[in-house]
């Protein structure tokens, strides 16, 4: 049986119609966009629709970030407001500065049994001054939103409340600090210290936290997609002004109690 051998070419193959009509820029790996893709380019951006090229060299269609909504924008506080602000700015640091310090002293306390123990009972107080600071610094972030302005208003009664709290806070931070340093040369004047406390405890305006309580719920009726949308910064506004009132009674109770 013969076996028909097989054909030889003289030189290579004729290209097709498709080869011949494809671009040299192929070859490269470089494709220009096509007069569909610039239609489709140029429609997709009047429909909020944007090309953007992928890893793998090609085009794909990615929908544009949604502007964040309008309850989620910073919003400039009124000068009032912020030159309120302005007068509180060195307040969280200078009662973290003084823990620290008080921190500083009762660490090194001497082996005395009843010192420790009155040492320990410092340290308490410490934590509770810790919890009141940063209640207050929420409030203070809460209040750089500008729909809060009318609870800072020069004669509203948060503003006498926080400048009350601060004081408080930095006289009870000074007494603590005494008594840190008398317990290190086991001579405490308790009945001095009782009375240091005392004194600081005048710049805690209770009775101003019902007033405040009115006008929040005030401002949350005012404004009610505050109440609603959990994304928005003053949803939780009740509880953040509830918080700082829990932290004070907290601190208050804490102070009476006998140390050691």
């Amino acid at each position: 049986m013969r076996m028909t051998p097989p054909m030889k070419h003289a030189g290579p193959l004729a290209p097709t119609r498709a080869q011949v009509s494809a671009p040299q820029s192929a070859a490269s790996g470089s494709f220009p966009p096509s007069s569909a893709i610039r239609a489709r380019a140029q429609s997709s951006s009047e429909s909020g629709i944007q090309l953007r090229p992928s890893a793998t060299g090609f085009v794909g269609l990615l929908p544009r970030p949604a502007p964040p909504p309008p309850s989620s924008r910073p919003s400039e506080p009124p000068p009032f407001v912020k030159d309120f602000l302005d007068e509180l700015t060195d307040e969280p640091l200078l009662l973290t500065t003084n823990i620290l310090c008080i921190e500083h002293i009762v660490r090194g306390m001497v082996r005395d049994p009843a010192a420790r123990a009155a040492a320990h009972s410092v340290r308490a107080r410490l934590k509770d001054l810790l919890a009141m600071r940063r209640a207050l610094r929420t409030i203070h972030l809460d209040a750089r939103d500008r729909r809060m302005a009318p609870l800072l208003q020069p004669d509203a009664p948060l503003r006498d409340y926080l400048r009350g709290l601060y004081a408080w806070c930095e006289a009870t931070a000074r007494a603590l600090e005494g008594i840190a340093l008398s317990l290190c040369e086991l001579d405490t004047d308790w009945t001095l210290a009782r009375a240091r406390l005392d004194d600081a405890r005048t710049f805690y305006l209770e009775e101003l936290e019902a007033p405040i309580r009115k006008q929040c719920a005030r401002l949350r009726r005012s404004s009610p997609q505050s109440s609603r949308d959990i994304h928005d910064p003053l949803y939780p506004i009740g509880e953040h002004i509830d918080e700082l009132f829990w932290a004070a009674a907290r601190l208050s109770t804490s102070l009476d109690k006998r140390f050691g």
